[in-house]
């Protein structure tokens, strides 16, 4: 697989990144803080693998923090692998832009299935990507100072041998659970066979007094006599207390029947009474309102006369003297003069504008202007004067018309005022003969039709209070009959249900014994059927005497098996066995690419799974204990034969920083080191992307894509 391009929207600190990948030795240069690692190892490993924890704050902190609102965050990545073009889109704040597109086929937009089609496309395991193929920073030689241990991890990564210490501790856990079946201690037979034979003898006994007790036993017609007479001594005595409070109920009936009809007496008198009164008081009501309403007749007639004499005396105080005025011209005089007027102004008007602008004749009959000069400056003497005078003549006219409107006015007054003092006249007249009225018989009449709805509301309490006292009567009559019901049936019932209290007793004794000899029936019964439960099972046991003995040694045949299997499966065995064919396998092409960077040392695979290094001057020594440049040959060497073996399908490494706590001199071997790397790369159409800020390493790189500090 070759990446062809790499596209970031507002991630981590870059707003927009556009990137064009070629095969060969790749170089992103730029200096510290430029996003030169977030790029590559975190944005395009997470766009393969669906995983941000290469970011301290995972996917959250992957999203820009100057993102605009509105604006999208997503990781496109285009890579081909062999002739088939793919690319990757991964949407940070908008997961639906999550995208797998194939060339000429649909595009795949679910996270699962997304991951599911790049592990099938890419075929290999992710360990290889993790450690392999993007390589964090530090980790370009950590192989080389790992412990023994760390590195026996790593090839079981490598090789996949994990498994193998999964079936060796499941076997051990299978091997503790079958170890008790090969050391259980066969029981003997002879303590089996005695215990069902005291089981069997304890039956026998059991059943026997099951049986003598069953015989006692009364039949549910019996116990339920005696089960009767009890339930009918406690009726009796029941019932007798209930006669009695019965008893007591009627004799209160009784008195309260008594009380009820004496009060029904006296209400009926009392309401005979109240009916008399208010007979003789309605009449006496009558006859006073009938006064009353006279009185107030009279004293309306007496008000009505009253109130014309006022009338009469403001309607004559009301008549008001007739309008006058000194103008004696009528309106239609004034108005035919201010017209005359009106008409000899405009005519002299009209004759000053004629010869305004100096005309030598009129322009109407042609006479000379000089001719007529004289009659000119005589219209110019008169206009003003007739102006004044017509309206002097308006003014006149307006206060002539004001009193004729004031004449009209006092003329139709006078003509109402006339009209109603004569009909109040006559009005008072027809009262002539009223006088005022006498008021002294008044407050004895309204008393005494005041008192009226008093008397007939005692009278109204008198009829409820006999009602009532009927009601009374009648429900205490009731009662006293239901009380006497209640006795003779408390009675009849006694009669029924007598029981002495001898026969209660018998009853009581014979039902106590019948139930101590039912449970203890039923106890004999239930230890007969746990006896001879237990007595199956030990048969059942004594059965599987001799299965248990065959069952425990073969559970000791296989766990001897499992054993041997076990040992062979332990990470000092058969994993260590594959780990370290593989790094012998991985010798000679290690030891045939550090010829071809033209190393001063070759390698030998130790025990460990490490390196020996071996100069040609003799000098031997671990790995880990060669200079910066000479780990970075090594791990170049080791790296590139790794991805060839284990993951030539993906022809790319991406290395962050691999040169960084180097000095110069090894960074210049480490540069002799990258640059035979990019020849290889490019000979065989690998692409090796390293990520560094190292200058000295920028003469190597076939392809250069350089990055600014980023604020």
């Amino acid at each position: 697989m070759l990446l062809e391009e790499l596209e970031l929207r507002n991630v981590c600190q870059h707003r927009h990144l556009l990137w064009q990948f070629q095969p060969g030795l790749v170089g992103i240069y730029g200096p510290n803080g430029s996003g030169k690692t977030n790029a590559m190892n975190v944005a395009a490993y997470a766009a393969l693998t669906g995983d941000y924890s290469r970011h301290p704050q995972g996917k959250t902190g992957c999203i820009c923090q100057q993102m605009e609102e509105g604006d999208s965050s997503f990781i496109r990545l285009v890579a081909r692998q062999g002739d088939v073009q793919f690319t990757i889109v991964r949407g940070l704040a908008n997961p639906e832009q999550h995208q797998l597109i194939f060339s000429g086929r649909k595009p795949i937009t679910k996270a699962g299935e997304i991951q599911k089609h790049l592990e099938e496309t890419l075929g290999i395991r992710r360990r290889l990507i993790d450690e392999y193929i993007f390589v964090n920073q530090w980790d370009m030689f950590a192989f080389i100072s790992q412990q023994a241990a760390d590195r026996a991890q790593s090839f079981a990564r490598l090789c996949n041998t994990q498994k193998t210490e999964t079936a060796w501790k499941a076997l051990g856990e299978q091997i503790e659970l079958d170890r008790p079946l090969a050391e259980r201690v066969v029981v003997d037979g002879d303590e089996i066979r005695q215990r069902i034979g005291e089981y069997r003898k304890r039956i026998k006994d059991l059943r026997k007094q099951h049986k003598e007790g069953t015989k006692r036993l009364l039949s549910p017609e019996k116990m339920q006599e005696h089960q009767q007479g009890i339930t009918n001594a406690a009726t009796y005595r029941r019932l007798k207390s209930q006669l009695s409070g019965a008893q007591t109920a009627f004799r209160t009936a009784e008195g309260e029947a008594k009380l009820a009809e004496e009060a029904k007496e006296d209400a009926a008198a009392a309401r005979a009474r109240r009916e008399g009164q208010i007979a003789e008081l309605r009449e006496a009501a009558k006859e006073a309102q009938q006064m009353l309403d006279q009185y107030a007749a009279r004293c309306g007639q007496w008000s009505k006369k009253t109130r014309l004499r006022a009338e009469i005396a403001n309607l004559e105080s009301a008549a008001a003297g007739k309008p006058v005025t000194k103008e004696t011209r009528t309106v239609a005089a004034l108005s035919e003069r201010i017209a005359f007027l009106t008409n000899d102004i405009q005519r002299a008007q009209n004759r000053i504008a004629a010869f305004a602008d100096g005309a030598a004749e009129c322009p109407t009959c042609g006479t000379p202007t000089a001719n007529i000069q004289s009659k000119i400056d005589q219209d110019k003497r008169d206009v003003p004067q007739w102006t004044a005078e017509r309206n002097s003549l308006r003014e006149a006219r307006q206060r002539r018309e004001t009193y004729e409107r004031a004449v009209a006015d006092y003329v139709r007054a006078e003509s109402i005022r006339t009209a109603r003092l004569a009909q109040v006249q006559k009005d008072l007249e027809e009262l002539q003969d009223v006088t005022e009225p006498d008021s002294s018989d008044v407050a004895d009449c309204r008393k005494i039709v005041e008192g009226l709805p008093a008397a007939e509301k005692v009278q109204r309490g008198a009829q409820q209070a006999w009602e009532l006292a009927v009601q009374q009567c009648s429900e205490t009559a009731s009662r006293l009959s239901t009380a006497s019901r209640e006795v003779s049936r408390f009675k009849s019932e006694l009669q029924r249900v007598a029981v002495t209290e001898a026969e209660e007793e018998e009853s009581q004794r014979i039902i106590e014994e019948q139930r101590i000899l039912a449970r203890n029936v039923a106890g004999w019964q239930a230890t007969i059927a746990e006896l001879s439960s237990l007595a199956e099972q030990e048969e059942t046991a004594l059965k599987k005497l001799s299965q248990i003995l065959a069952t425990g040694v073969r559970a000791g045949k296989w766990i001897q098996l499992a054993s041997a299997a076990r040992e062979k499966l332990h990470r000092d065995c058969l994993a260590a066995i594959v780990h370290q064919t593989t790094l012998e396998n991985l010798e000679a092409q290690v030891v045939e690419t550090l010829r071809s960077f033209q190393s001063p040392f070759c390698v030998v695979a130790s025990r460990d799974l490490g390196f020996t290094a071996r100069f040609a001057n003799g000098t031997v020594m671990p790995a880990s204990g060669l200079s910066g440049g000479q780990k970075v040959m090594l791990a170049g060497a080791f790296r590139l034969t790794v991805n060839s073996t284990f993951a030539s399908q993906m022809g790319i490494m991406v290395l962050d920083e691999p040169t960084d706590g180097l000095d110069y001199d090894n960074r210049v071997l480490a540069a002799d080191v990258f640059m035979r790397l990019g020849d290889r790369a490019k000979r065989n159409g690998y692409q090796i992307i390293v990520v560094t800020h190292d200058e000295v390493l920028e003469r190597c790189f076939d392809q250069i894509i350089r990055t600014e500090k980023l604020l």
